[in-house]
């Protein structure tokens, strides 16, 4: 008796002889992924050029001219600052006799190296003059033009710095400038009104002077205890004991208008001699006020 294969195994060959053919298999590729490339190197920025320091603030000074030069009544007066060349403009142009120009700004140089200030002033007909002064940065200075005290023909500059501040409300603070021409030294006195003995202000001025006390700025205290007069006297060793040369009323009004001021008093005109120059008081308010002057007749008494 013959024995039969078992069942799975005929299966199994009839698969193996005479079945169909598997599907090929693909194969699968894998690709590795790219290698960074290295950083770029960064090249520093160039290096900037170092930045030149700032300049210092420039220095400023305030100048004001007045034509006191007694000439002549009609001759105007320009004033100019630093080198002068025929493009110059001048910073107080024509002024007339016994006037004055404003505070104006002018440069010093820096606040680091102040510098000096030069000053020319020229009239027609007259030797100019220069100055060379020398303000502190935002001083106010006033430079006064007058006639050479040797040299009728030629001009000359006094100058004084001004103060910064006014002096307190009820004060008066002030000086003397005597630039009457062909006048000797003199004092001044104050006579109040109803009284007959006058009380010295200022004593011994010379031509082309300012009093002498008060230091750059020749100012000093003063009393007016109310309306009189303001002499003017020839210079004596017993001060307003000499020859009275000039007289001027003054009102309370007046006297009040002074108070919390800095003044400055200037005799001018021609004492003889021709032309004849007008003799007036000149009485002007200084900084920090306004530059305001006004004449009065200064008659002999």
């Amino acid at each position: 008796m013959s024995r039969r294969a078992p069942f799975f195994i005929v299966t199994a060959l009839a698969a193996g002889c005479g079945g169909s053919t598997p599907e090929p298999v693909t194969p699968v590729t894998v690709t590795e992924p790219p290698a960074p490339e290295p950083a770029a190197q960064t090249e520093p920025p160039p290096p900037q050029p170092e930045q030149p320091p700032a300049p210092p603030p420039p220095a400023i000074a305030r100048l004001r001219v007045m034509h006191v030069a007694a000439l002549s009544a009609e001759r105007r007066l320009d004033a100019f600052v630093g080198p002068v060349t025929e493009q110059s403009q001048p910073t107080h142009a024509g002024l007339e006799f016994g006037g004055i120009g404003p505070y104006r700004e002018v440069s010093i140089g820096t606040a680091e190296a102040p510098g000096p200030l030069s000053v020319t002033v020229r009239a027609e007909g007259a030797t100019p003059a220069s100055v060379e002064l020398r303000p502190t940065p935002n001083q106010a200075i006033s430079a006064f033009a007058i006639t050479d005290g040797s040299n009728r023909g030629a001009l000359a500059i006094v100058s004084a710095h001004d103060a910064s501040e006014a002096p307190a409300a009820e004060a008066i603070r002030a000086r003397f400038l005597q630039v009457t021409y062909g006048r000797g030294p003199v004092d001044v006195c104050f006579l109040p009104t109803g009284e007959r003995g006058s009380s010295p202000l200022f004593t011994n001025i010379a031509y082309g002077a300012f009093n002498g006390s008060g230091g750059d700025s020749h100012y000093v205290e003063v009393t007016f205890p109310g309306a009189g007069q303001l002499l003017i006297k020839e210079q004596n060793v017993r001060p307003c004991h000499g020859r009275t040369v000039g007289t001027v009323n003054l009102t309370a009004e007046d006297v009040e208008a002074m108070r919390g001021r800095n003044i400055t008093f200037i005799a001018i005109g021609r004492a003889s001699g021709r032309p004849p120059v007008p003799r007036d008081l000149v009485i002007c308010e200084d900084h920090p006020a306004p530059s305001n002057c006004r004449a009065l007749p200064a008659r002999p008494r």
